[in-house]
């Protein structure tokens, strides 16, 4: 299986990189400050991009467009929750929320879109409250959900791959980063990379984003080829996404030392924008136990199959 993108996609996420540029400043920054410029600015960018044009649904080419710009929205912290934009069919806007806490980035532009469950149960939602006391984003949202109705079971791989794109673009963004910060910071008269320690760091993070991006690019193509039995692969691919993650954060974060933290450093803002993503639908046991069902019901296709025991 040749798991290369399309040269499309990858064309389009840098036209999608270059007119966030384009719109200057710390976009991110300047949206949690004045969070009616999503609607003002960001989302009209989108459009004329033709980015809610997109269907994943309609083909392989499409689907890795829709990957590629999930991808972008990543690396660049983009204030907008174009994962649920993409995921739902025929460009209605779906999250996948945690059974027990329905919150979300971005929630407050979620009016009319339908939230599932990870049981495939799902409501329309009505409204959000912003979580003012939430660190972990200052996009995040309480839902307010209200009639249950009848969704797309689909919806769900297609807005877990969407999520692992996401973090993958960041945890990219994070890597080269800290890459930079190393090469450029100078202790006790030396250069942060020329220590081994810290090359062993760069090289485990550099690792697991690739790693990463190569098991990204299989489970989109399982999803295009058969999206109905695809929710064992995308889960898996959750779960490393979230293993990965924890690694190149971690290491990012102890790399850039106290200033990692401060927003006035891109990273503080591509692991905050993104957090929910790694822990919302599923953390990481909870995504274990999913996979697992979902193995008993649509089996798993790789190299090693999953032992049966016979009662």
């Amino acid at each position: 299986m040749d798991t290369k993108l399309p040269r499309s996609a990858v064309e389009f996420e840098r036209v999608v990189v270059d007119a966030i540029t384009s719109l200057g400043g710390n976009l991110t920054e300047r949206c949690a400050q004045d969070p009616t410029l999503r609607e003002h600015l960001v989302a009209p960018m989108l459009s004329a991009l033709g980015v809610f044009d997109v269907d994943p649904r309609e083909d392989l080419e499409q689907l890795a467009v829709a990957a590629a710009v999930c991808r972008a929205a990543g690396a660049t912290a983009l204030p907008y929750p174009v994962t649920g934009a993409l995921s739902g069919p025929g460009g209605a806007g779906a999250t996948v929320l945690h059974p027990r806490s329905p919150v979300m980035d971005h929630g407050d532009l979620m009016g009319g879109w339908t939230a599932l469950l990870p049981d495939g149960t799902a409501r329309l939602v009505r409204d959000a409250v912003a979580d003012s006391s939430s660190l972990s984003s200052p996009f995040a949202c309480h839902l307010v959900l209200g009639d249950q109705v009848t969704a797309d079971p689909s919806t769900i791989p297609y807005h877990l791959l969407f999520q692992s794109w996401t973090v993958l673009g960041a945890m990219r963004a994070a890597t080269d980063a800290s890459v930079t910060h190393c090469r450029d910071r100078v202790q006790f008269g030396r250069r942060l990379a020329d220590f081994q320690a810290v090359q062993f760091k760069l090289a485990d993070m550099e690792v697991a984003v690739a790693g990463l991006d190569e098991l990204a690019r299989f489970s989109l193509f399982r999803l295009a080829s058969d999206p109905q039995a695809a929710l064992p692969d995308v889960l898996s691919l959750r779960l490393r996404m979230i293993e990965s993650s924890e690694t190149v954060f971690r290491a990012a974060h102890q790399l850039h030392g106290a200033g990692g933290f401060c927003d006035e450093t891109p990273l503080s803002w591509i692991s905050r924008c993104t957090l929910l993503h790694r822990r919302v639908p599923t953390a990481l046991a909870e995504t274990v136990d999913w996979l697992g069902e979902s193995i008993e019901v649509h089996g798993f296709d790789g190299l090693f199959a999953p032992a049966r025991v016979e009662a």
